[in-house]
């Protein structure tokens, strides 16, 4: 009978939350679909009533669609083919059908059925026959708890006919043999469950349990010693064996006698069957304690409690032995020291022992709440809420047994976002701040489908759609790991940090490349503006003109008489114009704002850096290392980044190149590393980072220098790093700084 319902692994594939969202809405008549809601083709619920004779058929399908992932997994561990057969089939008996099709009224909801894959044996003795130990009050009860829980039917499902429970007279040596040999016929993959509440005894380096017909006078002829329990549990063929001891010095009960220098694994030596764990209540040399505000003993008052869910740290409806044992070692000495006692719990079990893979209760109801969430999640998938990796990684957390940590607190997220308890813009926030290095990959939004993905403009100036998105913006790394990467103090890298969650809330078009020396020479020509550079900015350099760039010998220094025309060295129209101040780029964006009918106007830094990284978290927005396609790298100082030169200046010699020399990046912006510094509209704060709000962050309110980004052809490569920020007088002019603009998508 157990054969047939050992069902193949190998045939537990597909979904368990698609199954169970078919059964769902075959009761929910009438209530629209997952991918109807969402107008997709693919019917992964339809409100279908199947005539009666299908049964069988829907069954056969489901077997081929349960899921494979959390539960697969549990049950290869924990032998539980019957217990997904029984938990799947179940509910089909309540969508059974009447004539034509029509659904009959619901009835309650039948208790699970047992499942036979799973053996106990519990033993409860509150003393022994000849008076010597003094009696136990809660020993026999508390046995009779644990039993009752194992083989309730929403909890444990331990069939009766293999759970057996001895108490008082019955618990005695010989019947102890006797069930244990019956443990011997079981299968290598059955669970078993082994429970005794009762005195332990020592005597001569063994240790007893104590049953009913122990004389204390003669402990090795009458009770059951460690020797013997041993010998008991190496026969038993299961490879999932969990034993749980209630007992005085019932870590000694199923160990040798251990000293203060033993380790775990010498002490584990008759224990080598894979997959045995004990669970006692007591130490080698403790004794176990009563609580009489508790009317238990304090051990199986939270097994018993563990058992029931109360271990359930996930609240996933699954307790396993990793998390029961957790939960033990929470509250069972608190409690024991509340009872004027003291009693650690123990754990034995091979260092290489899965305990988080010994599943032992489940609450259905809480199970099906975890699956109904993943179910949630695909539908925001469906929707286009979530994206592909979200999704997957909700579904991969929300089915972990015992996440750790960050994996942890992002699980969390993802059941307040099932749970309707966040929206998807707050939950997403979280979970990029709880990225493993603190900071995942940014999130880039999906483009609008209403806007184009391009524009070209009056100057035929390409513009590219930039996506919403969040990401965090500033270095991943310390000051001092950029100092020892790229040379220089690390105060040269402080203003990067800390890095700070951003969220860019609107698209927008930023230019593919950087404004080239013909379309400013077209403003120059229809507006007859004059530059600082020729005409002499003010305040900051006293009335002068010119601009600081390369000097007749090569050298870099002011030159009088630089300008956007004359840069100090050669340049063609489709170069990037430089010797441009930032008010000279404020003045071509208010103009061709006009010109072109549509706002322009400089990127802010957050927006500079978003559209740069374009989704990404590496040094450079191609990676962490330098691109041989993109620079020229020299390894000047130990193999240290100290100096690289864009290949367009290895190429052209000591000038800009073309503006599209390098890149495009993911968003299809060209040189956003290299070619020239490009400016900002924000002022440059050196600690604004630790103040930056995290929507849409504009820059200080005042300052002196205004932000430039990007790094040049004429620079280290550590000024090539998408988190490189720098700052520079809005009047000041240089042979390495340009600009590109900005026009909003709506």
């Amino acid at each position: 009978m157990r054969e047939k319902q050992r069902v193949s692994l190998t045939v537990i594939e597909g979904s368990l939350a698609v199954s169970r969202a078919i059964l769902r809405c075959q009761r929910r008549s009438g209530r629209p679909s997952v991918d109807e809601a969402a107008g997709q083709k693919t019917a992964l619920r339809q409100d279908v009533m199947l005539p009666q004779d299908n049964v069988a058929h829907i069954r056969t399908g489901l077997f081929m669609m349960m899921c494979r992932s959390r539960l697969k997994r549990l049950i290869r561990n924990a032998g539980w083919c019957a217990a997904v057969v029984a938990f799947c089939m179940g509910p089909l008996d309540r969508f059974a059908t009447g004539t034509g099709g029509a659904p009959r009224q619901a009835s309650p909801k039948p208790p699970p059925e047992p499942l036979t894959n799973r053996y106990a044996l519990v033993i409860g003795a509150n003393g022994s026959v000849d008076g010597r130990t003094s009696p136990l009050r809660f020993a026999q009860s508390d046995a009779t708890t644990v039993y009752e829980t194992l083989i309730d039917p929403r909890i444990g499902r331990f069939d009766r006919a293999n759970a057996w429970l001895l108490l008082g007279r019955e618990a005695n040596v010989p019947n102890l043999r006797r069930y244990f040999g019956r443990l011997r016929n079981v299968d290598k993959n059955d669970l078993v469950f082994i429970y005794f509440s009762g005195h332990g005894a020592r005597e001569g380096g063994e240790a007893f349990w104590v049953t009913r017909d122990t004389e204390m006078q003669n402990l090795p002829g009458t009770a059951l010693s460690n020797t013997e329990l041993k010998l008991f549990l190496d026969r038993i063929p299961s490879e999932r064996v969990v034993v749980a001891l209630d007992c005085c010095y019932a870590e000694a009960t199923v160990n040798a006698t251990r000293s203060a220098s033993s380790n775990l694994a010498s002490l584990w030596k008759p224990f080598a069957g894979k997959g045995r764990i004990v669970l006692a209540g007591a130490g080698s040399a403790q004794e176990a304690v009563e609580a009489e505000s508790l009317q238990q003993g304090v051990f199986s008052h939270f097994l018993v409690r563990g058992l029931r869910g109360e271990a359930d740290e996930e609240g996933d409806g699954i307790v396993t032995a990793g998390k029961l044992w957790r939960y033990l070692e929470e509250h069972v000495t608190e409690q024991a020291v509340q009872a004027d006692g003291f009693q650690e719990p123990a754990l034995l079990a091979g260092t290489d022992t899965p305990i988080d893979q010994f599943l032992l209760t489940f609450d259905a109801e809480r199970l099906d709440q975890n699956l109904g969430r993943v179910e949630t999640l695909m539908a925001m998938r469906a929707r286009g809420d979530l994206t592909a990796r979200e999704f997957d990684e909700g579904r991969r957390l929300l089915n972990l047994t015992n996440p750790r940590g960050r994996d942890q607190q992002r699980k969390e997220v993802y059941i307040k976002l099932a749970d309707g308890m966040t929206d998807v813009s707050t939950a997403r926030l979280a979970l990029i701040a709880l990225a493993p290095d603190g900071g995942a990959e940014g999130y880039v939004e999906p483009l609008p489908p209403h806007l184009p993905t391009q524009l070209r403009n009056a100057l035929r100036m390409d513009l590219m759609l930039i996506p919403m998105g969040t990401f965090q913006m500033g270095s991943k790394l310390t000051p001092s790991d950029l100092s020892v990467m790229f040379g220089g103090p690390p105060d040269w890298f402080q203003h990067e940090l800390p890095r700070h969650l951003v969220r860019i809330t609107q698209p927008f078009y930023l230019s593919a490349h950087e404004v080239t020396v013909q379309q400013f020479r077209r403003f120059v020509e229809e507006t007859g503006y004059r530059t600082e550079a020729e005409v002499g900015g003010q305040p900051f350099e006293d009335g002068r003109t010119g601009g600081y760039t390369v000097l007749p010998g090569g050298e870099w220094g002011w030159r009088e008489g630089a300008t956007w025309r004359q840069p100090g060295y050669r340049q063609r129209d489709d170069h990037p114009v430089v010797m441009v101040s930032w008010n000279d780029a404020e003045a071509f964006c208010r103009w061709l704002s006009i010109k072109d009918n549509r706002p322009y106007r400089l990127p802010t830094e957050a927006e500079w850096e978003h559209a740069c990284r374009a989704g990404s978290s590496t040094l450079f927005w191609w990676g962490d290392e330098p691109d041989p396609s993109v620079v020229l790298a020299s390894s000047r100082d130990e193999g240290r980044w100290l100096w690289a030169e864009l290949r367009q200046s290895q190429l052209t010699g000591n000038r800009t190149s073309p503006v599209g020399s390098t890149g495009p990046n993911p968003f299809g912006l060209f040189d956003m590393a290299g070619g020239v510094w490009e400016w900002c509209s924000d002022y440059y704060g050196r600690d604004y980072y630790s103040v930056s709000p995290i929507d849409d962050p504009a820059g200080p309110d005042g300052g002196i220098y205004r932000v430039i980004r990007g790094g040049s052809w004429h620079n280290e490569v550590r000024h090539l790093r998408s988190s490189r920020r720098n700052g520079y007088r809005p009047s000041g002019r240089h042979g390495l700084i340009g600009f590109r603009v900005v026009s909003p998508a709506h």
